[in-house]
């Protein structure tokens, strides 16, 4: 069904169906930018070579790329192709390409911007991309392709105002395997933090000094024009997304980590062995609703509402564990803390089921939401609009050793952030419907 774009607000989007219907979509950790009173993805100044999003910005210097936050320098970084040569590796002089912007809106919940520039050296070349737009973090691709035969490597040099420290995740009790997780950086006195995928581990290495830290990405010894790609590396603001909003709670300690239980993304663990569960409640929360109505506004919440969590690996035979999803009663809205947990709360009348899986989850939420927006009468539009939280209550046991891992953001490894939708039926709508741009528009410098 084609969909035209209504309007952005704080934390989400709204789009119209050709039905007549409006869909408003989130992703967790969503942070539009404001431009003159107006909601953006992302905003641009071609003069001064900065791209603004969420509350950051990068800027393109020749020194490097400058990355802000709320006013103060998080950090600067620059890339550098290396080549080994005899017993030492060699920085090449190298020619740096214009910088390129390329903007990407695929219609659903967000938009960005591809912020590309070249490396050019005699052994061989890289392609930059940085990737932003409607969060606070920053996707770095890079693309290798050697001329001649031989070594070589990108070196990716991040001046830090404070010795960078490496954070790994907690262990699990009962000596269970624990799913890989991301490996990640985080500055001291400083929002920064970077990290990359298990699976890319083999892609990067490091060098930690007192205000820097070096990657070094897809070192290996290359054949004459060969390529390689290698995503992402991703930089932001300590926690990348990770608030007080998302997270879980433990049985073991009765605590609320908004870090999530690897303390890299937000996320459940279910298990069944000896009902043992490591993770007994997950809490996600969705702020500034905005449908983008007159209130009441919304005659029905629709079949197509529903949160879309990401799989962050299973064992077993996960599909048969059972839980259920609630939201939050009296409208919704709460702050997660240690004192007030998921199994603190009381539940909304109507529920959804849910299972462990082996691929990403889709969990139905139309009741639950039908709950706040129509029978509750709870008004959800502008600066008025409420927050939305829903918990896992605990599951129920299975056989041993099954559990399955679900994110609720996933901190590396691109834009796959849990995802609430909400289709609706309104009985008075605002904004004006522009068709969804779904190629991309490319502007240079």
């Amino acid at each position: 069904m084609a969909s035209s774009h209504v309007r952005w607000s704080e934390a989400g989007r709204t789009l119209a169906l050709d039905s007549g219907q409006r869909v408003y979509t989130s992703r967790v950790g969503q942070a539009n930018t404001l431009d003159g009173g107006v909601w953006k993805p992302y905003v641009i100044d071609r003069v001064n070579g900065v791209v603004r999003f969420a509350d950051s910005e990068l800027r393109f210097t020749p020194a490097g790329v400058e990355h802000w936050r709320k006013g103060r320098q998080l950090s600067r970084f620059r890339a550098d192709i290396e080549a080994f040569q005899a017993a030492s590796w060699e920085r090449p002089v190298l020619a740096v390409g214009a910088l390129e912007l390329i903007e990407e809106d695929d219609g659903g919940a967000t938009a960005h911007v591809r912020c590309r520039y070249t490396l050019t050296a005699a052994e061989g070349g890289a392609t930059i991309e940085l990737l932003v737009g409607g969060s606070h973090k920053v996707h770095l691709t890079t693309t290798l392709e050697a001329k001649a035969a031989g070594r070589y490597r990108l070196a990716w040099d991040v001046d830090t105002p404070t010795r960078p420290v490496a954070r790994q995740p907690r262990a699990l009790p009962g000596g269970r395997p624990a799913p890989a997780r991301p490996f990640s950086f985080d500055t001291p006195g400083s929002d920064l933090h970077l990290r990359w995928k298990p699976a890319e581990a083999a892609d990067h290495g490091f060098l930690l000094g007192d205000d820097r830290l070096r990657v070094y990405i897809g070192e290996k010894d290359y054949a004459v024009r060969e390529r390689k790609r290698v995503v992402p590396l991703t930089l932001g603001p300590t926690g990348i997304g990770n608030d007080a909003d998302d997270g879980d709670e433990t049985r073991d300690d009765l605590t609320w980590s908004s870090g999530g239980f690897y303390a890299n993304g937000n996320l459940y663990l279910e298990d069944a062995s000896s009902g043992n569960s490591t993770v007994q409640w997950l809490g996600l929360g969705w702020r500034a609703i905005d449908l983008n109505t007159a209130s009441p506004g919304v005659a029905s919440i629709d079949a197509g509402t529903q949160i879309t969590c990401v799989n962050g690996g299973d064992n077993g035979t996960p599909t048969n564990i059972t839980g259920t999803l609630a939201g939050v009663n009296a409208g919704g809205g709460t702050v997660w803390s240690t004192t007030n947990r998921p199994s603190q709360q009381a539940a909304t009348a109507a529920t959804t089921a849910i299972t462990g899986s082996t691929g990403n989850q889709n969990f139905a939420v139309q009741t639950i939401v039908q709950e706040w927006v129509v029978t509750e009468a709870t008004s959800y539009e502008g600066a008025a609009g409420e927050d939305m939280y829903f918990f896992m209550q605990e599951p129920s046991t299975g056989g041993s050793s099954w559990w399955s891992v679900t994110d609720d953001y996933d901190g590396a490894g691109g834009n796959v952030e849990a995802t609430l939708t909400i289709q609706y039926t309104a009985t008075s709508a605002g904004g004006i419907s522009i068709p969804v741009v779904y190629h991309h528009r490319q502007r240079n410098f």
